[in-house]
């Protein structure tokens, strides 16, 4: 083996941390998955990383490059265990974070929910300025004012960062500049997120969301980015992580956390289309395919055009729906663009009052999980009923580090749900196995149906812990012709996490008629953000040097 010729990959998801080691040199890999940590993430990362070593007898001088992907900001967001946050924003828009776009995600529930913001009211201030869509000063801003108002957010109310969200911060930034200014000067350990960095963009309110949602989470992100790298570092790696972004690149860990860590958000399901884009063009050389990851929790699609998977623009994350568009906080970055379904091998299955059999969108996760993981579960899953149907083997399951019990969930499905049926255990496992094909087909053709796609047409990349167990079925459901479920489809994410490449994104705002588009000055714009004049990304040192333009 040469000098430094391994890259490590880790991904942590909410049931199984996974860990890929490649050698570069002797085309050599390996795996490893063992549970997630969910108290601290980071510590199933170094285990694993740790236990990878250890089993191939691998020094960590020969790794080179570790790449990472986590939900740990996500979970913040989802738990409410982010940063306490505070807002500055212009005078008479402090409430746009709260009033959204006041449109209804489900026009029939007359009990309809919206998520509680992350900054309540009281956190909430104002300073005076204003600023009008073109970027022109219509009230100067009142220094004095910011820092009365610093004091009060900092001194009474106790924060522990700051969002900036000053109106049109995106067409003159110097308002948000000057505030962000006078914050380092009077509370330089304060964590900030302005606004007209994080989203240079319109829509106030989308533009509010994103920055606050970055503020909540880096001071998080930032201890466990560091704690990530100090235990690398004492298990002899030379080499900071790198972290895998929203929008399929890859950033240095460090540098995403200080700067804008709210692009990590989805950083472990884009790492999964990254590597079913990669099997696509270079197993089947096809450049059209459905990447379909199904976990503990959920299962993901994507959908992969011309070798490279679809990107959105917006998204959403903290949903009180977790499957209704409308119901979380609005993201405006670049991400790759999935569909979640309520559909994992933790998906637990139940009675419903009708009287008819349902699997999800609870699951019983890594902890307790699964009735045969014996680790407390009791309410049978899918992952139960794939092992009583054979899928699963019991006495090889992850490589025959864990021993799974199928007494104990013969005995579940018998308490649980075989006596309101007045069916067979077999029965009912067959029946829990189906449903949720079926209510993963369902979402998946509606999804087709509204790109205008005829998925027919498409090969399926199928990963995740449990996607080959049900890929076959799936596919004949979708009238799909070809299928693959790679070498190391349980651990897919993380490879995907060594095929991505580095990336940044950067975004202005320009405003004009079409006919009287000024191209000298988008040509301006587009080279201010290639310096990183406007302070957006982190594009330094040998990075600039290579990058490569997507215009």
């Amino acid at each position: 083996m040469s000098q430094a010729s391994c890259r490590l990959a880790i991904d942590v998801g909410g049931t199984f941390t996974d860990v890929v080691l490649v050698d570069d040199g002797s085309a050599e890999v390996w795996f490893a998955k063992i549970l997630s940590t969910p108290a601290d993430p980071s510590e199933g990362s170094l285990t694993g990383a740790g236990e990878i070593l250890q089993r191939t007898g691998i020094s960590s001088a020969a790794v080179r490059d570790v790449v990472h992907a986590t939900t740990v900001a996500t979970n913040a967001v989802l738990e409410g265990k982010g940063a306490r946050t505070g807002m500055i924003a212009t005078a008479g828009f402090r409430d746009a974070l709260e009033m959204g776009r006041e449109a209804r995600y489900d026009i029939y529930d007359l009990g309809l929910r919206m998520p509680a913001p992350l900054v309540p009211r009281q956190r909430r201030m104002e300073v005076n300025e204003r600023v009008d869509f073109d970027g022109n000063v219509l009230t100067p801003l009142d220094e004095g004012q910011v820092a009365d108002v610093l004091t009060q957010l900092v001194r009474d109310a106790g924060i522990e960062s700051l969002a900036i969200c000053l109106l049109h911060g995106y067409a003159h930034p110097a308002h948000e500049v000057r505030v962000a200014e006078i914050v380092a000067r009077l509370y330089p350990n304060l964590t900030v997120s302005v606004s007209h960095q994080v989203s240079a963009e319109v829509r106030e309110f989308e533009r509010t969301s994103t920055t606050v949602v970055d503020a909540y989470v880096k001071p998080l992100v930032q201890t466990y980015v560091g704690r990530l790298n100090k235990g690398l570092a004492d298990l002899g790696m030379r080499q900071e992580a790198s972290m895998m972004l929203s929008h399929g690149g890859i950033g240095p860990a460090s540098d995403v956390a200080d700067t804008f860590p709210v692009r990590m958000i989805e950083s472990g399901p884009a790492a999964g289309a990254i590597a079913a884009a990669h099997f696509a063009r270079e197993a089947l050389e096809q450049p059209d395919a459905i990447a379909f990851d199904m976990g503990g929790t959920t299962a993901k699609i994507s959908v992969i055009q011309d070798g490279e998977p679809a990107i959105t623009h917006e998204f959403e994350v903290g949903h009180v729906h977790r499957f209704k568009r409308g119901s979380g906080f609005p993201l405006q970055i670049s991400a790759i663009e999935l569909l979640e379904i309520g559909a994992g091998g933790g998906s637990i299955a139940h009675v419903n009052d009708l009287g008819l059999l349902n699997v999800g969108p609870k699951s019983a996760g890594a902890d307790p999980g699964p009735v045969c993981y014996a680790r407390g579960g009791a309410q049978p899953t899918v992952t139960d009923a794939d092992l009583l149907l054979g899928y699963l083997d019991p006495a090889h399951f992850l490589g025959g580090d864990m021993a799974l019990d199928e007494d104990a969930v013969k005995a579940a499905i018998e308490a649980d749900i075989a006596g309101r049926l007045d069916m067979s255990v077999e029965q009912i496992a067959w029946g829990i196995h189906d449903v949720v094909n079926e209510s993963m087909a369902a979402a998946i053709r509606a999804h087709g149906a509204e790109k205008g796609i005829d998925l027919r047409n498409f090969a399926m990349i199928a990963f995740g812990g449990a996607g080959p167990v049900h890929a076959y079925a799936l596919a004949r459901k979708l009238g799909l012709r070809r299928l693959l479920c790679p070498f190391g489809a349980g651990v897919a994410s993380a490879i995907g996490c060594l095929a991505a490449l580095p990336a940044v994104e950067l975004v202005t705002a320009y405003f004009a008629r079409l006919d009287a588009v000024d191209w000298g000055l988008v040509g301006d714009h587009y080279l201010a953000m290639r310096r990183g004049d406007n302070g957006s990304s982190y594009i330094s040192g040998d990075l600039a040097d290579w990058l490569e333009d997507q215009k």
